[in-house]
């Protein structure tokens, strides 16, 4: 589940301490205004996905819990759940 008000946000900027660090895989880019931009965004769209991973992982790692307010007394995890995984 992803919302505005979940806590899931991640901040990206650019100190400008490393020039051009994607040379090597981003060749195409010549040095302008627009590759310092598009640097960024490739670096936030990697964290934004390391972020996703640890969450997918942190949901499929999860136990069931019993917890007496519960529906039927029990919070599942997502692997008590069948094809889940």
């Amino acid at each position: 589940m992803h919302t505005s008000s979940d806590g899931d946000t991640v901040f990206v900027f650019r100190t400008g301490e490393l020039k051009n660090p994607f040379n090597d895989k981003l060749q195409y880019f010549q040095e302008t205004e627009d590759s310092l931009y598009t640097q960024v965004d490739i670096i936030g769209h990697a964290a934004a996905r390391a972020v996703q991973e640890s969450i997918y992982d942190a949901v499929y790692s999860a136990e069931s819990i019993q917890f007496e307010q519960a529906y039927k007394g029990v919070i599942p995890a997502v692997r008590d759940y069948e094809g889940s995984n």
